[in-house]
């Protein structure tokens, strides 16, 4: 059930993500304010249980995320001042193509026959939608060849 309420909630703010990238402001003070805001309302909750690791290895794979985390957000916010909400967010969502294969391919995870036909149908879909006026559509720019 929390699966289906994060889904709903992030649904939500890439709507909201959408409006706010319609107006004059830049994709990366967006962004910006979005992680920070996520900061100050997330704050309260690391008071509850704080703890701070001294393995660099960590700091690295956190700073690693945050960084990655935030070109995300920067191009995703880009792609709706160029595409519809609905097409900007299925070709997103290509990220659990590259999740499932980081995953096998740094985590050493096992996929099961399911899960590969689930990949292999999800690509497709991504390149049916990506696929406009016998044009693909590339890095969130409409029809280009």
């Amino acid at each position: 059930m929390l699966i289906v309420i994060a889904g709903i909630s992030q649904g939500f703010a890439n709507a909201i993500r959408k409006h706010l990238a319609i107006s004059k402001i830049r994709a990366t003070t967006i962004a910006s304010a979005i992680m920070l805001l996520n900061s100050i309302f997330c704050f309260p909750f690391m008071l509850l249980d704080f703890r701070i690791t001294h393995d660099v290895g960590v700091w690295i794979f956190t700073i690693g995320s945050v960084i990655a985390f935030a070109l995300s957000l920067s191009f995703l916010i880009k792609s709706y001042q160029k595409l519809d909400l609905s097409t900007a967010t299925i070709i997103h969502r290509s990220d659990v193509l590259f999740i499932a294969a980081f995953g096998v391919l740094i985590l050493s995870e096992q996929l099961n026959t399911h899960q590969i036909i689930a990949i292999i149908m999800l690509f497709f879909s991504i390149l049916v939608v990506m696929y406009e006026n016998h044009r693909f559509i590339f890095l969130g720019i409409p029809h280009m060849q």
